[in-house]
């Protein structure tokens, strides 16, 4: 699935499944594709989608001032 991004299959999930998204505010990843996936799931009528941005952590949720 690496060369199909998660973004454009999404809407297929069963709606029963909860989906969370977490990036870190210094991630690497862009989060925009979070973003993208929740709304996608929206208008799938799948409700149980969430996206959320942890201050201070990067991509696995390292503290970013800790180290």
């Amino acid at each position: 699935h690496a060369r199909k991004p998660l973004v454009d299959r999404i809407s297929a999930l069963h709606k029963d499944i909860p989906v969370t998204f977490v990036y870190g505010d210094q991630d690497w990843m862009d989060p925009e594709g979070g973003a993208e996936s929740v709304e996608r799931l929206r208008q799938a009528g799948h409700g149980k989608g969430k996206m959320y941005i942890v201050n201070n952590a990067g991509h696995h949720g390292e503290c970013s001032y800790c180290a």
